[in-house]
C-alpha cells in the first residue's frame, strides 16, 4: 500500500533585514505638509521616492496626517510610516458612476490597460488607481507603525466617510482601452503587481476600498504584524509565489479577510504557489472597530444577507490553480469558516490546514467546492478587441472570456467543451440569496 505525504510550503525567503536602507528622505523636505492640498502632497511624496530611487533609500512619513492621491513606489525604495503618521486617501470628484463625492483638486492614477479584462472580476484587472501602487518592481518594503486609511470623518457632519470606494470604475468597451469609461476614482489601499522581493511589516490599513491590500503576480513576499480593518477584501494574494504571512489580523465583516486567488489579473498565467500562513487572525467585526480596539458587533449580516464573512478562503478567482499552501494556527472569530473553491477549470493541490481555531462561525466551518464556471480564456475567430467579444464568436454566452485572435495574446484553445446554457429558472436555498439554473 503506497503512502503520500503532503509537502509543506516554505514561503518567502526575504526578510526585513535584507531590505534595510541607511539613507532617509523625509517627505516634508520635499514639500509635504499636513495642511497642504492633496495634489501638493502627492507630488512631494513621489518626488521623495524618485530621489531615493537614484541611490536606494527610505522615504519617511513623519508623525501627522497627509492627504494624498496615488503614491508611486519604485524599485529599491522603502516607505517608512513613523508611529503617529497617517497616509490618508484624498477625495475625487465623483458625479454618479459609482457614487457621489466632492473632490479636492486631483485624482488617482488612471486605471491601466489590461488585455485580460473579464477573465476575473473587474477589481482584479486594474490597480493603478490605488492609494499606494507599484508594478514590475523589486526590493521594496513598506513598514513602521503608521496608518494607511481610505476613510475620513466628514468635517461638518462628523460621519465616517469612505473615500476609497468599495466598487470599481465602469469596465471599458475594448481590451485595448484604459480600465474605465470616463469617470474613475481610488478604490484600493495598496496594490503591488508583478513585484519581487517585497516586505510589508507593522503598519495598519483601515477602510481600504475594494481591496485594502492586493498582491498580484508577486514573488517572494513577506508580510508580518499587519492589521487590516476594512469593508471588503482585506488582504488578497493573487497568482503569487513564495509568500509568507505571519502575525497578521484581517477584519472584514462584509467580504473575505484573507483571500488566496489565481486569476489572470497580472496579465500572465501564474498559479498561486508556495504560500505559508501562520499565527494570524481573521474576523468579521464592525469596520474600523478592531483598529480602535473595540471589536463591536452592531452590524449583524453581510451584504448577501448571511452572517459576517471575514474568513480565510481560496477563490473564487481560480483560473490558474493553487499549489502548495500551508495554513496553521489561524484563529477565525465571528466569521464564516475555511473555504476552498476550485471553480474555474483549475487545480488545487497540496494544501495543509492544521491547528486552527474557529470561534462563532456564522456558516460552513469547512466549505469545499469543486465547480466549473468555464472561466478560462479561449481564443476566438475574430481580431476585434471589443469587450465582450461579438455574439458570432466561439461561444454563445460568457463572451467576456473570449480573447481576440491577435498577436498580443497567446493562443488559448478551449480547455473543455463549454456549451451555451439556457439559465431561465431562479432558485433560492436560504430564502435570501438566489441564482439561476438550467
Amino acid at each position: 500500500m503506497s503512502s503520500y505525504t503532503i509537502p509543506e510550503a516554505t514561503g518567502a525567503s526575504i526578510r526585513p533585514r535584507n531590505l534595510l536602507k541607511h539613507k532617509n528622505f523625509l517627505i516634508t523636505d520635499f514639500g509635504a505638509n499636513e495642511s497642504a492640498a492633496p495634489a501638493v502632497n502627492t507630488q512631494a511624496i513621489n518626488s521623495a521616492i524618485q530621489a531615493a530611487s537614484m541611490e536606494g533609500g527610505t522615504v519617511v512619513v513623519p508623525e501627522g496626517t497627509f492627504h494624498t492621491y496615488t503614491i508611486l513606489l519604485k524599485s529599491n525604495v522603502n516607505l517608512y510610516l513613523s508611529e503617529g503618521s497617517v497616509v490618508s486617501a484624498a477625495r475625487t470628484d465623483m458625479h454618479g458612476s459609482y457614487g457621489l463625492q466632492p473632490g479636492e483638486g486631483g485624482n488617482y492614477q488612471e486605471p491601466e490597460v489590461n488585455r485580460y479584462v473579464g477573465l476575473q472580476d473587474h477589481g482584479h484587472s486594474y490597480f493603478s488607481n490605488s492609494l499606494i501602487y507599484g508594478t514590475d518592481l523589486e526590493n521594496i518594503m513598506i513598514y513602521g507603525k503608521g496608518l494607511i486609511t481610505g476613510g475620513r470623518l466628514d468635517e461638518k457632519s462628523g460621519i465616517l466617510e469612505h473615500v476609497l470606494q468599495g466598487g470599481d470604475p465602469q469596465e471599458p468597451m475594448s481590451r485595448e482601452a484604459k480600465g474605465h469609461q470616463e469617470e474613475w476614482f481610488g478604490n484600493k489601499g495598496i496594490a503591488l503587481v508583478r513585484c519581487e522581493n517585497v516586505v510589508l511589516e507593522d503598519f495598519s490599513v483601515t477602510l481600504g476600498g475594494h481591496f485594502a491590500i492586493i498582491a498580484e503576480g508577486c514573488k517572494n513576499l513577506y508580510a508580518n504584524h499587519i492589521l487590516v480593518d476594512t469593508i471588503r477584501d482585506a488582504f488578497d494574494i493573487d497568482c503569487c509565489r513564495d509568500v509568507t504571512v505571519r502575525h497578521t489580523i484581517c477584519n472584514s465583516l462584509t467580504d473575505e479577510s484573507l483571500c488566496l486567488k489565481a486569476s489572470f489579473g497580472a496579465g500572465i498565467f501564474e498559479p498561486l504557489t508556495n504560500v505559508l500562513i501562520e499565527d494570524c487572525t481573521v474576523c468579521g467585526y464592525d469596520a474600523g472597530s478592531v483598529y480602535a480596539g473595540e471589536y463591536t458587533r452592531d452590524k449583524l449580516i453581510a451584504v448577501d444577507r448571511c452572517g459576517p464573512t471575514g474568513r480565510l478562503k481560496f477563490g473564487s478567482e481560480a483560473t490558474c490553480g493553487y499549489h502548495l499552501v500551508t495554513i496553521r494556527r489561524v484563529r477565525f472569530e465571528r466569521s464564516r469558516g475555511f473555504g476552498m473553491e476550485s471553480v474555474d477549470c483549475s487545480s488545487l493541490t497540496n494544501v495543509i490546514f492544521e491547528d486552527c481555531v474557529l470561534d462563532n462561525v456564522s456558516s460552513s466551518p469547512i466549505f469545499l467546492r469543486a465547480g466549473d464556471r468555464a472561466r478560462f480564456p479561449v481564443t476566438g475567430n475574430a481580431s476585434s478587441s471589443a469587450y465582450p467579444a461579438s455574439d458570432t464568436d466561439v461561444r454563445l454566452d460568457d463572451r467576456s472570456w473570449v480573447l481576440p485572435n491577435e498577436r498580443a495574446y497567446h493562443c488559448y484553445p478551449a480547455r473543455r467543451y463549454a456549451p451555451h446554457y439556457n439559465r431561465t429558472k431562479t432558485v433560492t436555498v436560504d430564502g435570501h440569496s438566489s441564482f439561476e439554473i438550467v
